[in-house]
């Protein structure tokens, strides 16, 4: 936003625009009366701009020549201006108001503003002091500030500013006199905002004559505010907010020479701010990169995906697990400690401002398309605000943390030094993650609330390893359909194998019993594919085999009854029975078991049923996804007076086919 004021035919008037990016619009013609028009001491400040920081919407607030609410604002939301509206009354109505001031809070959609006029009158206001509320609310008066002191009537001598976290500001305000002392007031914003600390004396003993400017300035990166004062002997000084109290005394004079006035006495040509001031802050850029092995346990890895700064590709999107070395620069000269930078991903352009971030979720988040994991499962290694115990990317950088968590308070360990090129490890996997996919990876300052980018300077030299730094990327591998026996934590099992319940010998045919798919031995569909039907079923590796021990052997899908044997090829009898409806499917979380069907008990028998179906999934079912099978129901009739053996098996196949 941009407001301007302009004198036309005699009066101010005070217009904004909005910046699209290309070009100015959405001008407004806030106000053609304001009181300004009637002051020959008012210095053109009687309005501010600002921008709500959560809704997108800007306000321009200014003075106008009403006996009431004479504070008006407008309203800039979904690209057009609303109608003036009635803010607040200033503490001396009437008067003519010379300096109005407004900052946002980086927190919510607050802003405060800070007011003073010709009769000596300071007034504190904010916006929706209840973060949602349109309107404003006065919050702190003061009728004895600094005021016409021969030079002039207008300069700034209140000003606001907001600290960096917690959404608490204060007022700042010059008290009249020679030798003038600035004051602050306190406000905290919890549900709503109140006065936490009252009208208070500043130490500033610097100062010799009227003061001319009280400014602040908000610190980046801490909760630091650096306040400036001048007076009519054109000396400056300063005085510092540590985020909990003043200084115990001023800087002294810095400077005793400011262009101010040619003398104390000319009413004409005084300015208004001489001095102004800002923080250095903290600059991260994130520069070379390299994918390594998620299966890696050791504290510095050894098995890459691809080179530095390449993409690999064929990522498995269902489980693959890597471990990303990521380094990170400071260019400004200022250091920063125990903050936290967690990962963020993305698969549109990087470098375009319209793209959507999403944080990397923590360990264990349900419905996460990636999250964070510990790479050994144990401790010292992979651990959430540990250090790392060496380095693998070019630049030379020093040895930085793990970071698993994107929550968490900064700790200990998270400090990035003044000019310091430094390593850090991100432990991830997939979690639900599409096939065929490139993924774009970002660090994000959680302290400064806001991405770290990628090196782009143009020094003439190339600060990566690359032929320009660029964002960490992977490609998922395309889609694919398949079945496994996983254990507990979802590990393949490498000989799976089930146990029939134990019978004795028995001179009529009896009938074992058993489940397919325990909670150590899980039957795992996994989709990846675009596609989301397909048909899970479990035959014997022949339809001729038959339970197989060193003696007699018995058959598997001989329908005749009694477990007699009938006319299949062999000379044996015996059925095996699968009732998958008593079974139980378990989705991945974020996954459902919409669309799919278990199927009916069904007999084997040779050369008609060799293959029995256990699930289908029709075409409204997940994809991205897995299922785990456990306790389909299996029953073997057993022919009479078969003999007693240890080692009776059969060899089972299961497999899913897309359909």
């Amino acid at each position: 936003l941009m407001g301007v004021g302009i004198e036309v035919s005699g009066t101010h008037e005070v217009e904004a625009y909005r910046w699209s990016g290309s070009t100015w619009t959405n001008q407004v013609v806030a106000t053609d009366t304001t009181n300004a028009s009637s002051s020959g001491n008012e210095q053109g400040a009687v309005f501010d701009i600002e921008w709500e920081s959560n809704s997108g919407d800007g306000l321009v607030i200014y003075a106008t020549t009403a006996t009431s609410n004479e504070i008006k604002y407008k309203v800039l939301s979904g690209g057009s201006w609303g109608s003036e509206q009635g803010g607040f009354n200033t503490n001396a109505n009437g008067a003519v108001t010379v300096w109005v001031n407004a900052e946002g809070d980086q927190q919510s959609d607050r802003i405060a503003v800070a007011t003073n006029d010709t009769s000596n009158d300071f007034n504190g206001a904010v916006w929706k002091t209840d973060g949602s509320t349109a309107g404003f609310t006065v919050l702190a008066t003061d009728g004895t500030i600094e005021g016409g002191n021969g030079t002039t009537a207008g300069p700034a001598y209140t000003d606001v500013q907001w600290e960096q976290t917690g959404s608490e500001f204060m007022y700042v305000l010059m008290d009249a006199g020679a030798g003038d002392t600035g004051a602050y007031i306190r406000v905290t914003c919890s549900g709503s905002c109140s006065v936490t600390t009252s009208q208070t004396t500043i130490t500033t003993t610097g100062l010799t004559d009227d003061a001319q400017m009280i400014r602040t300035a908000a610190s980046r990166n801490s909760d630091d505010i650096m306040m400036l004062l001048t007076d009519n002997d054109n000396n400056l000084i300063t005085q510092h907010w540590n985020g909990s109290a003043w200084e115990s005394g001023d800087s002294g004079v810095l400077e005793n020479t400011l262009s101010l006035c040619s003398s104390d006495s000319n009413g004409n040509g005084c300015s208004a701010m001489p001095a102004t001031f800002t923080y250095i802050p903290y600059s991260a850029w994130s520069r070379n990169w390299k994918f390594w092995q998620g299966t890696d346990t050791t504290d510095t890895p050894t098995n890459q995906l691809a080179n530095e700064n390449v993409t690999p590709s064929g990522f498995n999107s269902s489980n693959g697990k890597f471990r990303l070395r990521f380094s990170v620069v400071e260019l400004s000269g200022t250091g920063q400690d125990n903050a936290r930078k967690k990962l963020q991903y993305a698969t549109a352009d990087p470098d375009s401002s319209a793209t959507t971030w999403t944080d990397v979720d923590d360990p264990g988040g349900t419905g996460a398309v990636w999250r964070y994991v510990d790479c050994n499962g144990g401790s010292g290694v992979c651990d959430d605000n540990g250090a790392l115990g060496g380095t693998t990317l070019s630049g030379s950088p020093t040895t930085g943390w793990w970071t698993l968590d994107k929550d968490a308070a900064g700790g200990s360990t998270m400090d990035h030094a003044a000019l310091q090129l430094r390593e850090l490890e991100f432990s991830v996997e997939a979690y639900y993650a599409t096939s065929s996919t490139t993924y774009y990876f970002r660090m994000y300052d959680v302290d400064q609330g806001k991405p770290v980018r990628r090196e782009q300077d143009n020094d003439g030299s190339n600060d990566c390893a690359s032929s320009s730094c660029t964002y960490p990327s992977l490609t998922t591998a395309s889609g694919s359909l398949s079945v496994d026996i996983v254990d507990g934590s979802g590990v393949p099992v490498s000989s799976p194998s089930m146990v029939m319940s134990s019978v004795s010998l028995s001179f009529v045919y009896q009938t074992a019993t058993g489940s397919f798919g325990a909670a150590s031995q899980k039957v795992r569909v996994s989709n990846t594919t675009g596609t989301p039907t397909w048909t899970l079923s479990l035959a014997a590796s022949a339809s001729t085999a038959v339970w197989d021990s060193a003696g007699t052997d018995y058959d598997f899908n001989d329908p005749t009854a009694g477990a007699g044997d009938g006319g299949d090829t062999d000379s044996v009898g015996g059925r095996m029975t699968i009732d998958p409806s008593v079974s139980t499917i378990t989705p991945k979380s974020g996954c459902s078991t919409t669309d799919l069907t278990k199927g009916s008990q069904t007999g084997y028998s040779e050369g008609v049923t060799n293959s029995i179906t256990l699930v289908t999934a029709g075409s409204s079912a997940n994809t991205n996804c897995y299922w785990d099978i456990t306790g389909v129901g299996i029953a073997q009739t057993i022919p009479a007076e078969q003999p007693i053996a240890s080692d009776y098996n059969i060899s089972m196949t299961v497999s899913v086919v897309a359909s």
